[in-house]
């Protein structure tokens, strides 16, 4: 057999996967599409899920349209990614499934053994093969429901011949207990590959070449659902926006239907996989479903249709209902278009938007106007969340577990949480940062970041935990987080081999990327599930032992050994600093009122107990996310700077020596994250603190009109008596400046601080920025 020309392995290898962050494996040699077809309630959906999630429901849920799931499988040693398509069975949705037939490589034509009708429309399914040139498509023929023996209508030999006839392989199945779907799915494969190597099979005199795998051509997968009443124009926006079309007729979306379109931001490719839903009432809870894992929702209503405005309410309490919290949402007018025809008053919907924090636009699918706006503003929410969790996020405020939870820690310590996907790392993370745990799975995207304080051997000691994304497409984004790390905690699954098995590999990973002192554990993670457990306990002693590894097991859904685990790797972590993180003398800076001349007092402590410095400082780099804080510091502390944005997660710090007229002042700069979300977690690190500098951005205007902002945050949360200065970054770029000098100068002077301009880039009076605070701070030095 051949395959259709557009199916070939030229196609396959161009074709853009539907990624399930789950179970994806981000590299593979090829990417089959598989469409289930067959009579209503023969057992599509269950072979499916028994296939990808090996679960079974005796629940009939009757599948509307298409939905689908992937898995990565071997087939003869080569990675296989299939997407396989569950359609419905009846049969006012044969003309919805034909356009989901294009691009397929196999076909699985399932028939329930205790229905005879069932396999009698197996021919009208050939029929509808033939109809869209699917002759050489690879098929398989499964019976299902084969443990029904007492309730089996069609023998054996009746299904043997007609398979015969029709030169088809033929398997018999039960998704309820399981017997026979691997091999199902194996066998399609298996067909698929065999007919691909056929069609690419060169002349004999020249070599066959090994196909080349598939890369991962994006950074971040955002899930992006589009909801609002039937007719507004949803599905019209995404056909405008992902294949730049538009068609006249209306064509009811049946439950779910889905695009992929990329967005390039500031050098990172976002892959956004759009989902279309039904805007009947009777696909509310089927659409529910979907809201799980996104990240984003635009909301559409029609300009020209009041009602369906005055639904935008019940689509938000959906969302509200059914999805993360932190999802962003858009509010969309379609149709704008058609003023003659308008109802709904734009400023009155631009108020209501306003009311909720949400962003407002104005489209018209058909004429195409502000279509890609609408698109770049979820772009750019999506961006400010990056590189947290885009399913869920951790409460951005320290445990207060301790009664020394308030104290200024005597340790800080960053402990980095690794291990492939879905090994339990973020359910580890949040029971023990919060006591709390989700049965769901949502996949960590990028980092996320979470705080404790815990009394470890009499001494208070700040954990700050970096949960990363276990999946390879993030390597190179959770490599960066290991600079500076303490210790590295590395999880498994002990009902996954591959997860254990990978561990050299990650170990191999901190090698290349993490300090050589850092310190290592070993976790096995779902020691409850006994009966599903596949590692041994002497293959795991064996390499703990080899690699000079501590080794726990842990179950973080039972709390079993969590809170044990962390402690004692603390205890081991403490054991080897030899210094303390720097206490800060609190008020050691005597300052006169704001509207009286300083005078030139030095500390009330003025020498330190520490030979190693005269003086501590603790200083706090504050400002918008993206205005070159982070540059600042490293500039700074390393002399380096780095094109690439790397946004802060929490807190990060360094600390450098200087000489200041003859005396060592040690600077502890704490770099803070500028995004929202993190104001609980970095205005606990306001107290205490000698001196702030806040920097905006010279080619952002927004930057610049936060600053008041900043400084009533440090009114808030700092000591009475803290210094301030006033930071214009980025001076190299002249042509893209839009606050000038003048402006800055003129805001630092109405605000009693003093001004810098600086370039992280080009080193422009970095140095001179810092010399300034320690002045000052220690003015009569």
């Amino acid at each position: 057999m051949s395959i259709p020309e557009e199916a070939s392995s030229e196609k396959t290898a161009q074709q853009e996967p539907i990624l399930d962050t789950a179970t994806d494996t981000p590299e593979y040699y090829h990417l089959f599409k598989i469409i289930m077809v067959g009579d209503y309630n023969v057992g599509k959906t269950s072979l499916l899920l028994r296939f990808v999630d090996d679960t079974f429901s005796e629940n009939s849920i009757t599948t509307l349209g298409v939905d689908f799931k992937c898995r990565t499988i071997e087939i003869n040693g080569r990675k296989v990614m299939l997407q396989m398509w569950d359609t419905a069975g009846e049969e006012k949705f044969g003309t919805l499934q034909s356009r989901y037939y294009e691009g397929t490589h196999g076909v699985i034509a399932i028939i329930d053994l205790t229905n005879e009708q069932s396999l009698e429309n197996i021919l009208k399914w050939g029929e509808e093969f033939d109809r869209h040139r699917l002759d050489a498509t690879s098929v398989v023929i499964v019976g299902n429901k084969c443990d029904l023996i007492h309730e089996r209508v069609i023998a054996a030999e009746t299904i043997q011949k007609f398979v015969e006839s029709a030169g088809v392989k033929y398997i018999e199945t039960s998704a309820k207990n399981s017997i026979n779907v691997e091999q199902v799915f194996q066998a399609i494969a298996t067909e698929i590959m065999s007919t691909l190597q056929q069609a690419e099979a060169p002349p004999e005199s020249k070599p066959v070449e090994t196909p080349t795998p598939v890369k991962q051509n994006y950074d971040y997968l955002c899930k992006l659902i589009v909801v609002g009443d039937a007719g507004v124009g949803k599905s019209s926006i995404l056909s405008r926006f992902a294949d730049n079309t538009f068609d006249e007729s209306y064509l009811a979306t049946i439950g779910v239907d889905f695009k992929i379109s990329k967005i390039e931001r500031n050098g990172i490719t976002i892959k956004l996989q759009i989902w279309d839903t039904a805007g009947q009432e009777r696909f509310r809870t089927i659409m529910s479903s979907h809201y799980r894992g996104a990240q984003g929702f635009i909301i559409v209503y029609d300009v020209t249709n009041a009602q369906s405005f005055e639904n935008i309410k019940a689509w938000l309490d959906s969302i509200d209902r059914n999805a993360n919290e932190n999802a962003k949402k858009l509010l969309v007018g379609n149709k704008c278009d058609l003023t003659s025809n308008r109802v709904v008053d734009q400023t009155a919907v631009q108020k209501f938007a306003d009311s909720l924090h949400i962003p407002y636009v104005e489209v018209s699918a058909k004429s195409s106007a502000n279509i890609e706006q609408a698109f770049e503003i979820m772009g750019n929410e999506f961006m400010s969340t990056l590189p947290l969790t885009l399913g869920q996020q951790w409460e951005s405020k320290t445990v207060k577990n301790t009664a020394s939870a308030t104290k200024e820690p005597n340790y800080l310590l960053k402990l980095v949480i690794i291990g492939d996907s879905a090994v339990g790392k973020s359910s580890l993370l949040s029971r023990y940062a919060n006591n709390t745990f989700n049965e769901s799975f949502i996949p960590t995207i990028g980092i996320d970041f979470a705080c404790r304080t815990i009394q470890v051997d009499g001494k208070t000691t700040k954990i700050s935990f970096w949960d990363t994304a276990g999946q390879e497409q993030f390597r190179t984004i959770t490599n960066n987080y290991y600079r500076g790390a303490d210790a590295i905690i590395l999880m498994f699954d002990v009902t996954d081999r591959p997860s254990f098995e990978n561990i050299k590999m990650w170990l191999q990973n901190i090698e290349q990327h993490a300090s050589t002192s850092v310190k290592k554990l070993l976790i096995g993670n779902k020691c409850d599930l006994v009966s599903r457990r596949v590692i041994d306990h002497d293959a795991i002693k064996e390499l703990a032992e080899l690699s000079g590894l501590s080794y726990m097991e842990t179950s973080a859904k039972n709390a079993i050994n969590v809170e044990q685990a962390i402690s004692s790797f603390a205890s081991e972590i403490l054991a080897t600093k030899t210094n303390p993180l720097p206490r800060l003398v609190s008020s050691i800076v005597q300052t006169s009122p704001a509207n009286q001349k300083s005078e030139n007092k030095s500390f009330v402590s003025t020498k330190s107990d520490n030979s190693e410095y005269d003086y501590l400082l603790k200083i706090l780099l504050i400002g918008d996310s993206g205005v070159g804080k982070s540059a600042l510091l490293l500039r700074f502390a390393d002399d380096t700077f780095s094109e690439a944005f790397l946004t802060t997660i929490g807190v990060d710090f360094k600390i450098r020596t200087i000489d200041y007229h003859g005396k060592k002042v040690k600077l502890q700069i704490w770099d803070t994250a500028g995004q929202e979300r993190f104001r609980i977690i970095t205005n606990a690190y306001y107290r205490g603190s000698h001196g702030f500098i806040v920097v905006y951005d010279i080619t952002s205007l927004e930057s610049f009109q936060k600053i008041e902002m900043w400084f009533n945050l440090i009114k808030e949360n700092a000591n009475q008596n803290v210094k301030k200065l006033l930071v214009g970054n980025k001076r190299d770029l002249t042509s893209q400046r839009i606050v000038d000098y003048a402006k800055g100068k003129e805001l630092a002077d109405s605000l009693n601080t003093p001004y810098v301009e600086t370039s992280a880039k080009n080193s422009t009076n970095v140095q001179q920025l810092f010399m300034d605070m320690i002045g000052e701070l220690l003015p009569s030095v």
